[in-house]
């Protein structure tokens, strides 16, 4: 598993208005399909992003049900709005600045911390809502805002 900061070999870091544009656009989205698909309020709080978490669940369950066809893929239609639901949540009550991660020769819409540290939760989202729960939504913002208690996210790719 590779770092997740960017005093490290694995990621660097640009800063792009428009990934800081897209980022409100979708996080809005995340309130929107919250609130009219799952009859979820999110408020860009950071109470409101174990929410996420609940709503992933709902869409387990639902597979697990057969009420989600194979063809439909939940992690293309949430996964953007989650995870930049989840950086626009932290980037308002932490300060962070929206644009690109290379990571690994990928190069993936993500952000800076105020010191520095490198977070894409694009990523996450779309690996959780693939109907992975080791990649707890809850869990992956606990460690984003306090990464000194431990735990590293895995690349996008599994990193493989």
């Amino acid at each position: 598993m590779a770092s997740n900061t960017s005093s490290g070999p694995y990621a660097t870091f640009e800063a792009d208005d428009q990934v800081a544009g897209d980022a409100a656009a979708y996080a809005e989205r995340a309130v929107e399909l919250a609130r009219t698909r799952f009859n979820v309020t999110l408020d860009y709080s950071e109470s409101s992003v174990p929410m996420l978490e609940q709503m992933a669940r709902a869409v387990d369950r639902a597979r697990a049900a057969g009420q989600i066809p194979d063809t439909q893929r939940p992690d293309r239609e949430l996964g953007a709005p989650f995870g930049f639901y989840i950086g626009e949540v932290y980037r308002r009550n932490h300060g962070a600045t929206w644009g690109f991660v290379n990571v690994e020769g990928q190069r993936i819409a993500g952000f800076q911390t105020s010191q520095g540290a490198i977070w894409w939760p694009l990523a996450k989202a779309g690996q959780r809502l693939r109907g992975d729960p080791s990649d707890n939504l809850a869990y992956y913002y606990h460690v984003v805002c306090h990464p000194d208690q431990g735990g590293q996210t895995r690349l996008p790719n599994g990193g493989k």
